[in-house]
């Protein structure tokens, strides 16, 4: 492209050092040779930016093939933390409904779990990093993705760290009293805990089944983007 131009260029030098043609011939000539340079250069231009389309959509198809993957992950995350949720909820009512005389804290058993929420957000991080977020077309799919990188997952995070963290100091005051068991698990503070404790893991398991829902939706639109082979 650069020697054609050079070439129209020379010929529009030539043309107008031409002593033996008019000033009009002169005038048309060179004008002509300036719309074949700019039809050249406009020609150039737009098969180099349908390129650079064609590759970013190839890197959104790639991005959106590993987030497809990580997000089958964080799903398949979710539902196992529901499982323990329901565990931790089963516990916390039993302890809300013991009382001294009851035989209920025979059945109280305490899994001391440390449940730390790993979620996979590499790709999406890296890709955001990129500045290439912008590269995605599916507007849908775009705020859906950014509401649930961008929003559902720091509070969940925030969520359930504070939950694991406070919780099992909880769980570990139960077990410093085990041989009080009945006595300590019967007192009121033990039970407001208890009660507090099961809010916060229903909440937080709503979250997470909330999260599940959102993962289909943005499922769903990948699809769109990138069918299955």
């Amino acid at each position: 492209m650069q020697e054609e131009i050079k070439k129209h260029s020379k010929k529009i030098f030539s043309i107008a050092g031409n002593r033996n043609a008019s000033i009009a011939k002169k005038v048309r000539e060179v004008l002509l040779e300036i719309l074949i340079i700019f039809i050249a250069v406009s020609i150039s231009v737009w098969f180099h930016n349908q390129n650079e389309k064609k590759h970013q959509q190839e890197e959104v198809k790639e991005f959106l093939t590993d987030i497809k993957e990580d997000l089958l992950k964080d799903r398949a995350t979710y539902l196992r933390h529901v499982q323990y949720h329901n565990s931790d909820s089963l516990l916390y009512q039993k302890i809300i409904r013991v009382t001294k005389s009851s035989s209920d804290t025979t059945k109280i058993k305490i899994n001391f779990v440390v449940r730390s929420l790993n979620l996979s957000c590499g790709n999406y991080e890296g890709f955001k990093t990129s500045g290439k977020i912008g590269y995605i077309k599916n507007k849908e799919l775009k705020k859906k993705l950014l509401a649930y990188y961008e929003d559902n997952i720091p509070n969940l995070k925030f969520g359930q760290t504070y939950y694991s963290q406070e919780s099992n100091k909880f769980i570990e005051t139960i077990f410093d009293n085990a041989e009080n068991l009945m006595s300590y698990v019967c007192t009121n503070r033990v039970k407001s805990k208890a009660q507090n404790f099961l809010l916060i893991s229903s909440s937080i398991n709503d979250q997470m089944k909330k999260s599940v829902t959102e993962i289909d939706a943005i499922l769903h639109e990948i699809a769109k983007e990138v069918p299955q082979e």
